[in-house]
């Protein structure tokens, strides 16, 4: 078992989902930008410890790439496919 959870990923852990987190963190910086979101704003939202935010994602501008990547690649899928993905019916992409 040990092995097992040392090979998933933090978040999958502790019963988050690294993309639920990513949603959840793009809401964050939609409202705030970058420079308003502060790290403890994200561990609100995202629900999980100030620590386990560092260790999953690294510091906030890796958060914020990473949530801007998740947020792009919502958009292309619908601009290739015609429908929106499931990621971006979540974090509403349209707004």
């Amino acid at each position: 078992m040990q092995q097992f959870v040392e090979k998933m990923p933090i978040l999958e852990v502790y019963g988050f989902v690294e993309e639920q987190a990513l949603d959840a963190a793009i809401d964050v910086f939609r409202e705030h930008g970058f420079e308003g979101t502060s790290a403890e704003m994200l561990v609100r939202a995202l629900g999980i410890g100030r620590q386990s935010l560092y260790d999953t994602f690294g510091d906030k501008w890796r958060i914020y790439l990473s949530s801007v990547r998740r947020y792009v690649g919502a958009i292309m899928h619908t601009v290739a496919v015609g429908e929106p993905s499931a990621a971006e019916r979540k974090c509403d992409c349209a707004r």
